[in-house]
């Protein structure tokens, strides 16, 4: 999924929806983590993880995100990148992946 155009030196910030494979919600036995792709999704332009207060308005596996995107940590305008989600629940593990790009 698409997130939208982000400028640099701006914050890329959203939500996103702990699911299993059926996009049934679930609550996750952590925070979910994350990790950004550059354009030639082998290099790790950085990483972190949601929201540390837990889910949002008490909402069942609602996480807000948010990551500032900045020259001196190698984003690009013009370029394309990829966020991955990884989180588990129940001892499997899952993950949600988006792509934004920088201008």
């Amino acid at each position: 999924m698409f997130l939208g155009f982000i400028a640099l030196e701006d914050t890329l910030s959203g939500m996103m929806d702990t699911t299993n494979g059926d996009f049934l919600v679930l609550t996750p036995t952590a925070v979910p983590t994350y990790r950004i792709y550059g354009p030639n999704a082998t290099a790790v332009m950085t990483g972190g993880t949601g929201s540390t207060a837990g889910p949002i308005d008490s909402q069942t596996g609602l996480y807000q995100f948010g990551h500032e995107i900045l020259s001196s940590q190698g984003y690009e305008a013009g370029k394309t990148y990829t966020i991955r989600f990884t989180y588990a629940s129940a001892g499997n593990s899952y993950c949600k992946t988006y792509t934004f790009s920088v201008v």
